[in-house]
């Protein structure tokens, strides 16, 4: 079938429906909410109330901090102090990670930059990365209550 848009069959109805001018613009919200849906991360919150560590997986001193997916939460032992840090940026809820190479942590979707205590050192960000309780237990290990998140002020 032979039509003014070549040999492509069509219905009088789908053209009215869609013009280009319509499909752009479908083109441009559907690009939008991409955008929109990148910038805050749905799943940051931590999968369980709790998680419990044996001493052997406690970081070292001035070391890499160890990484809890499941927890959503970085355990970092700053010679003086044990943190476990929430993941989830204080700008906008994306998901921070740490940079071993420079010593802090980074949003990937604005910026911001923490120390290795969690505090804001550059970036959109107004506060410190958020913190998790941590309960220490006889036998040496930690149990790290995902469900007990405290908001820190800058």
């Amino acid at each position: 079938m032979s039509n003014s848009y070549g040999n492509v069959a069509h219905s009088v109805g789908l053209q009215k429906f869609i013009n280009r001018r319509r499909f752009l613009a479908l083109c441009a919200g559907a690009a939008a909410t991409l955008v929109i849906a990148s910038c805050g991360d749905k799943d940051a919150e931590p999968e369980v109330d709790q998680v419990t560590l044996a001493g052997s997986e406690i970081p070292a001193p001035g070391g890499d901090p160890l990484h809890s997916e499941d927890g959503r939460f970085y355990l970092i032992n700053n010679d003086d102090e044990l943190l476990a840090l929430y993941t989830r940026c204080t700008h906008q809820g994306c998901t921070v990670g740490w940079k071993s190479g420079e010593q802090r942590f980074a949003c990937p979707c604005h910026g911001s930059k923490f120390d290795r205590r969690g505090v804001r050192t550059d970036g959109p960000a107004k506060r410190p990365l958020d913190l998790m309780a941590i309960q220490p237990q006889p036998a040496g290990g930690l149990v790290i209550a995902t469900s007990e998140i405290t908001e820190r002020s800058q």
